[in-house]
């Protein structure tokens, strides 16, 4: 009876581990508002792509960023992550080729989404040969304004940064990369990806909600902002700027 026990006991725990097991493979997997699979009576599908305009930046030669995270939120499901794939990319190599990079995309709920965030772990800057990390005021590079989805059929994000407005030289050689970008969205697009992983997009509608944004130096997104004076990084490597006026 003992013998019967046990292994009623044991088999009992293999059931539970594996069910386990299986749960978090889901969840893994599967997050709220977002499916590896596509339903097109509720879900449309969001693509994010990232490009740079920026102007001739002397000495400087690679500025790359590097993106750990895609979200975006709205009332019914609350933050989604669209992609948690980390991809560096240099933006002046995409300011040269002029070509959109695929920055995230995915299936998700149809709706409007009001917010989406970028986690930005890291920017290098490299200047006649030589590679320094750049100061960044926040890691996390969040937009307010709206995001339509619509049922089976695409929309698009690209986040064009300004890589000479964004970059900042303190008075003692240190990188500060405070972005400056303009944000187009569209809805209803053509996407077509090229095995280089660039996104090209036709058609569509413009969202009259298209943004100028910047960060100033607490790490907040401001509208048609650009951080402007002279910075520099104190000893508890804050961001500071030098006159009385912002």
């Amino acid at each position: 009876m003992k013998n019967k026990n046990v292994v009623l006991t044991i088999v009992l725990v293999v059931v539970v581990v594996l069910f386990g097991a299986y749960l978090l493979k889901r969840s893994n997997s599967l997050q709220k508002g977002v499916t590896s699979t596509y339903n097109p009576q509720t879900q449309g599908k969001v693509v994010f792509g990232v490009t740079d305009s920026a102007s001739d930046m002397g000495g400087v030669s690679s500025v790359l960023i590097t993106v750990n995270q895609v979200e975006m939120h709205n009332a019914t499901n609350g933050w989604i992550t669209v992609s948690n794939k980390t991809n560096q990319y240099d933006l002046l190599v995409l300011k040269q080729s002029g070509v959109i990079s695929l920055l995230a995309d995915a299936n998700v709920d149809a709706g409007t989404y009001d917010q989406v965030r970028l986690l930005i772990s890291k920017i290098i800057v490299i200047k006649n040969g030589v590679q320094q990390e750049a100061k960044l005021p926040s890691g996390e590079l969040k937009i307010v304004g709206n995001i339509i989805v619509n049922a089976d059929k695409a929309s698009s994000i690209v986040f064009d940064f300004i890589a000479d407005k964004s970059l900042h030289l303190t008075g003692n050689g240190k990188f500060i990369f405070a972005p400056v970008l303009k944000i187009k969205k569209q809805e209803d697009v053509k996407v077509k990806l090229n095995s280089k992983n660039e996104v090209e997009i036709t058609g569509g509608k413009e969202n009259n909600e298209d943004e100028d944004v910047g960060m100033d130096e607490n790490g907040e997104i401001k509208a048609d902002f650009e951080l402007k004076g002279n910075l520099n990084i104190d000893s508890e490597d804050n961001i500071k700027i030098d006159r009385n006026d912002k």
